[in-house]
């Protein structure tokens, strides 16, 4: 006799090893999913300020865009305000430690340097920091 078909102890076993291999892929994926998010706060950060330092390059203006961290809030120089209170943010000029409060404003110059030298990290990540440069650039990298 001819049998097709799979019998009800390897279904069993299949949806058990597929259940086991599942257990350890959901927590896996948890900590992937808070590290794009983090990373994706700080891309944003620093498209804003790529975007200021452009646009006092292009405009030959002057741009500034405002670091709160009491408020936990970037304020770009059109008035937008980006919320970051889903991460935590901290800041330091070249001469500071972390903090996690106060005001930073950096101003960018037609020529492309800004006012003073910035670090942004984000969730205490030093993968995830920003930095801003005075010097005749301007540039903000990660």
């Amino acid at each position: 006799m001819n049998q097709r078909g799979f019998t009800l102890v390897e279904l069993l076993v299949t949806i058990a090893i597929f259940g086991i291999l599942l257990g350890f892929a959901i927590p896996a994926t948890k900590g992937w999913r808070e590290n794009a998010a983090d990373k994706e706060v700080a891309r944003e950060i620093l498209t804003w300020y790529r975007q200021a330092r452009s646009e006092a390059v292009t405009n030959s203006q002057l741009y500034t865009v405002t670091l709160n961290l009491d408020t936990q809030t970037l304020t770009h120089f059109n008035g937008d305000v980006m919320d970051l209170s889903r991460a935590d943010i901290e800041a330091h000029t070249a001469a500071e430690v972390w903090k996690t409060s106060g005001l930073y404003s950096v101003t960018f110059y037609p020529k492309g340097s800004c006012s003073i030298p910035l670090f942004i990290r984000v969730n205490k990540k030093d993968a995830l920091t920003i930095r801003l440069d005075s010097t005749a650039t301007g540039l903000a990298r990660m």
